[in-house]
């Protein structure tokens, strides 16, 4: 099957969130320490922080809403994660797309805005999302119309598809994005479990949900050039804008 335009695809805030990410890597041995940056970022404390001095690693966390944010850094992967876990909310479903790509762009940028990232190299922004759908062999058939052929369900079970479609960065000379997306169908059951004190007895597992999983990384190439701190945010809203067109137009070149 060819797509076109013409092909049916879900609205964007049909798409629910599960984890959002922005990671930036810098060179060996220029990592800065995160301490202070959450407080900076959100004018408070963290949750809750936990520091490996010999891993030469440290964790804030924090509830912002319906999310679960981190702030990680890994001096000795000479990586800072900035990690956007979203939590099922009180109604039972988890936030749009949309909402979740709303508070990012709020807290981003106070992050690459630091004057201390003088020295990455690499930046990248990560999605896992959710389509919802009835049953499984919707999932397949919705799927279908964000790919370039078709897939008959019960004749094909356990889909996954991975595919990579660089593109040259618009907002920095010189440097090529990875446009890694991953696509499924994905179930979620849930079973009740009894304990007595004659053993354990378990129900049948009963289906919960069923969605089309997009799992995204949207990242510039390995390099040893240093991105310019100017042009970090411009390069995260390009990253971002992939991810925004993957999922209005499905797997394109």
């Amino acid at each position: 099957m060819s797509r076109t335009s013409a092909t049916h695809r879900a609205d964007v805030g049909a798409w629910r969130a599960s984890v959002l990410r922005l990671s930036l890597f810098s060179e060996d041995g220029r990592t800065p320490k995160t301490e202070g940056f959450w407080e900076a970022i959100f004018s408070a404390q963290p949750d809750n922080t936990i520091c490996k001095p010999k891993m030469f690693e440290r964790v804030d966390v924090g509830n912002q809403n319906d999310i679960r944010v981190m702030l990680q850094s890994k001096q000795l992967e000479n990586r800072i994660d900035l990690l956007f876990d979203v939590l099922e909310g009180s109604d039972g479903n988890q936030m749009t797309y949309v909402d979740a790509i709303g508070f990012y762009k709020q807290v981003a940028p106070k992050l690459l805005a630091r004057e201390e990232f003088k020295n990455v190299i690499r930046l990248a922004f990560g999605a896992i999302i959710v389509l919802p759908a009835p049953d499984v062999g919707s999932g397949y058939k919705t799927l279908c119309n964000y790919l370039n052929f078709d897939i008959e369900y019960g004749d094909a079970k356990d889909f996954m598809f991975q595919i990579n479609r660089p593109r040259q960065s618009k907002s920095v000379s010189g440097i090529e994005i990875n446009r890694l997306s991953k696509w499924s169908v994905a179930t979620k059951f849930s079973q009740k479990v009894s304990i007595t004190p004659h053993g354990a007895t378990a129900e049948a597992a009963e289906l919960v949900s069923v969605g089309c999983l997009l799992d995204l990384d949207i990242n510039n190439t390995p390099t040893d050039t240093i991105i310019p701190r100017s042009d970090l945010l411009a390069l995260s809203d390009e990253l971002v804008g992939f991810t925004d067109e993957i999922i209005k137009e499905g797997d394109i070149a």
